[in-house]
C-alpha cells in the first residue's frame, strides 16, 4: 500500500465536488496529476473502492455509489413467442417484412403452453441477449416468466404481452382479446336462438384466454338463466387412426337443443358439427367456433373471429413509433367479429 499515492488520489477525487452517481477519473487522468504508474492507481483504486463501495463497472470505469443504472439494447431484434401455432404465416412474414425496414430482425418462436419450463429457458436467453423488443403470449402457470419479462422491461426492452393475468395490474402493456365479451355474446345469442343448454369445450382451462372465455359464459348464463356445461379436456385426435379422443371416451354429451362452444384449432368444430348433422336426433343443436386464424373459418356454422391482423399492425406501430417507452402499462383489448353462414336459421 502506498499511502503517499492513496491520499493523493483521493485529494484529487475530493477536489472535484463529484456528485452522487458520477464517474471518478480514469487511471491516464490520475497519472498526469501524480505521475504514478498505471498499475500502482489501479492498485490504489481497487483498495479505495472496496473502503468506500465505489462501484467498478468493467469496460466504462469507477463510479460513486448511487448511479443510474441506463440499460440499453444491443441486439436489434424483436421476439414474438405465442403458444403453438395460432399465427398464420402471412402474418408473420408481414410482421417480418416491416420490422426489416426499421433494421430490426423477427424471431417468431411457437411454443406450446404444456410446459412453462421451455419458455422460462427462452426468456432467459432473450434477457442474456438484450433484445429490442418482445411480443410474448406468457405461460399462465409460471410466475417466474412474468419476473423474467419485468427483467429484460428493466434493461429497456420494449414488452407486449398479447394476453393478461386477471391478478397482475397495470405493469406492461396489453394487447389483448376480449374472450370474456365474446363468452356473454355467445349466451346472448344461445337465447335468442333458443338454445336450452350451452356445452363449452375448453380444451386448454389454464390458458388466460380460455379462463376469461368461460368466466363470461358463466356470469352471463347465470344473468339469464340457461344451463351451462364447461368441459375440460385436451381433445385428443388420433391423426393415424382418424379418431378423436372424446368420441371413444364419450367426454361429453350429444345433446337435442344444445349449442356446442369449442374453438375450432386442428377442425375440432368442424368435426362435431359433421357429428351432429349424421345423427337426426341432433339436427337442432349447433356449433359455435372461434378461432383467430383465417384457415380455421367454417362457414357452415357461426364463427368468432379474432383478426389478429389489425390487432398486430396495432402493436407494430406501438414498438416502432413511441418515443419513450413507460414502464407504466396501457391495456387494449380486441373484440371478435362474428361470421354466420350464408341462410343462416336456428
Amino acid at each position: 500500500m502506498n499511502r503517499k499515492l492513496r491520499k493523493e488520489i483521493c485529494d484529487f477525487i475530493s477536489n472535484l465536488h463529484l456528485k452522487s452517481g458520477d464517474r471518478l477519473p480514469s487511471i491516464e487522468q490520475i497519472r498526469r496529476k501524480t505521475g504514478a504508474t498505471h498499475y500502482s492507481i489501479y492498485q490504489e483504486l481497487k483498495e479505495i473502492s472496496r473502503e468506500r463501495k465505489y462501484e467498478i463497472v468493467h469496460g466504462s470505469g469507477i463510479y460513486l455509489p448511487g448511479r443510474k443504472k441506463e440499460w440499453k439494447p444491443y441486439e436489434y431484434s424483436v421476439a414474438l413467442i405465442s403458444p403453438g401455432s395460432l399465427l398464420e404465416q402471412d402474418l408473420i412474414y408481414s410482421l417480418h417484412t416491416r420490422f426489416m425496414k426499421h433494421h430490426l430482425n423477427l424471431l417468431p418462436l411457437g411454443i406450446p403452453h404444456f410446459e412453462p419450463g421451455y419458455e422460462e429457458e427462452t426468456l432467459r436467453y432473450l434477457l442474456s441477449r438484450r433484445i429490442w423488443g418482445l411480443i410474448i403470449e406468457p405461460h399462465p402457470e409460471s410466475r417466474e416468466n412474468l419476473k423474467l419479462i419485468n427483467r429484460m422491461q428493466t434493461q429497456g426492452c420494449r414488452c407486449i404481452l398479447l394476453s393478461r393475468d386477471p391478478e397482475v395490474r397495470k405493469r406492461y402493456h396489453y394487447f389483448s382479446l376480449d374472450y370474456t365479451g365474446m363468452g356473454r355474446h355467445a349466451v346472448d345469442l344461445a337465447k335468442k336462438w333458443g338454445y336450452r343448454r350451452i356445452i363449452f369445450l375448453n380444451h386448454t382451462h389454464f390458458n388466460w384466454h380460455m379462463q376469461r372465455l368461460e368466466h363470461g359464459l358463466l356470469s352471463r348464463s347465470k344473468e339469464l338463466d340457461l344451463e351451462l356445461i364447461p368441459v375440460h379436456n385436451f381433445l385428443f385426435q388420433d391423426r393415424f387412426e382418424e379418431k378423436w379422443e372424446w368420441e371413444e371416451r364419450k367426454i361429453f354429451p350429444l345433446l337435442p337443443e344444445t349449442l356446442y362452444v369449442v374453438e375450432n384449432i386442428d377442425n375440432r368444430a368442424s368435426h362435431l358439427y359433421n357429428v351432429l348433422r349424421r345423427n337426426n336426433k341432433f339436427k337442432s343443436s349447433m356449433v359455435l367456433s372461434f378461432c383467430r386464424r383465417k384457415s380455421d373459418i367454417d362457414r357452415r356454422f357461426p364463427c368468432f373471429y379474432f383478426n389478429d391482423d389489425v390487432r398486430f399492425e396495432q402493436i407494430a406501430d406501438k414498438l416502432l413509433h413511441t418515443g419513450v417507452w413507460t414502464k407504466t402499462g396501457t391495456e387494449k383489448s380486441f373484440y371478435p367479429d362474428l361470421l354466420l353462414p350464408d341462410n343462416f336459421s336456428v
